[in-house]
């Protein structure tokens, strides 16, 4: 089985990460820092492949290469071959080369654009950097309890949209855009949870964010979100969205009091904070990508981007 799949530049930078096993974001953050530093203390005439058990755990193993700025590190335990990880990574540089023409230019060709992240989320902001972009902030006033669709997947899509369209707006009121100026893109994003058939949004107040925690308590729900990058310079648009389900452990009552005392639940959809210390003990399993849950798909930002550039 593949624990994880990273890429990163010789200052330790992520370019692309992949956790195939539940991991915090604290926990994922520790793992890179801990790859790169075997990786970065390694003679060059050494093997390629590392004990990891020290860093994922029992029965881990480590496999990499070194193409030029980057390193391409695949996690993996028994099951797999090691000679076929090193030939997949192989295929995967290859395959990289034949897109960006030059695998050396991989480095600039993941961070050359300017991105806007149109979202005061700190997860989102988290997720963002974590995957190797740098980018600044702007957010959308919307009124987002006007924008109403039955299905939580037109919703979540349809609110992306309205955020890029007033953060757009925002942006020409300023004046247009640079002709020669580097591709600018434009990431907005939301997020629902569906609980028992039913959409929730932030709470609105403390009791129905009481009821909504409460809930999830022994129980489970699925939590949808969307993606939509758009290129000023083109006005072309690229989204999607995908969907994760949680499911809770037996939350005490005390647990519940002290995430409303905190107010985090307010500042989330369907008041679910995942990443939370207070809620992390309690959540039993995770099926789907935990960034998804936290509001930015990993994977699917990063495909929107390369089809937006």
């Amino acid at each position: 089985m593949i624990k994880a799949v990273l890429v990163m530049n010789t200052q330790g930078k992520p370019r692309l990460t992949k956790f195939y096993e539940f991991r915090t974001v604290e926990k994922q953050q520790e793992a890179i820092r801990n790859v790169f530093a075997v990786l970065c203390s390694r003679p060059e005439h050494v093997s390629n492949f590392v004990n990891a058990e020290s860093i994922f755990g029992p029965d881990a193993r480590l496999v990499y290469k070194h193409f030029a700025t980057l390193y391409f590190v695949f996690i993996f335990d028994s099951s797999e071959n090691e000679l076929a990880i090193l030939d997949l990574i192989q295929v995967l540089v290859e395959t990289l080369d034949k897109c960006f023409r030059n695998v050396c230019e991989l480095d600039v060709v993941f961070n050359y654009s300017k991105i806007i992240l149109g979202s005061s989320s700190k997860a989102r902001k988290q997720i963002l950097s974590e995957m190797g972009y740098e980018f600044t902030i702007l957010t959308a006033d919307i009124d987002e309890q006007s924008i109403r669709r039955e299905k939580p997947e037109d919703l979540v899509v349809a609110l992306a949209e309205a955020k890029a369209d007033a953060i757009i707006q925002r942006l020409l009121a300023e004046g247009p855009l640079e002709e020669d100026a580097p591709t600018t893109l434009l990431i907005t994003a939301d997020t629902v949870v569906v609980y028992q058939g039913i959409i929730r949004e932030k709470p609105t107040s403390e009791k129905e964010a009481r009821e909504f925690v409460k809930g999830y308590s022994g129980s489970h729900a699925a939590v949808v979100g969307s993606v939509l990058v758009t290129n000023l310079a083109t006005g072309k648009r690229y989204g999607g969205w995908e969907s994760a389900e949680v499911y809770f452990l037996e939350i005490p009552d005390e647990v519940i009091d002290n995430l409303i005392d905190e107010g985090v639940t307010f500042n989330v959809a369907g008041g679910l904070m995942l990443e939370h210390p207070l809620t992390l003990p309690f959540v039993d399993a995770v099926v789907g990508s935990t960034d998804t849950v936290m509001g930015l798909s990993k994977e699917l930002t990063e495909k929107l981007i390369l089809e937006a550039l």
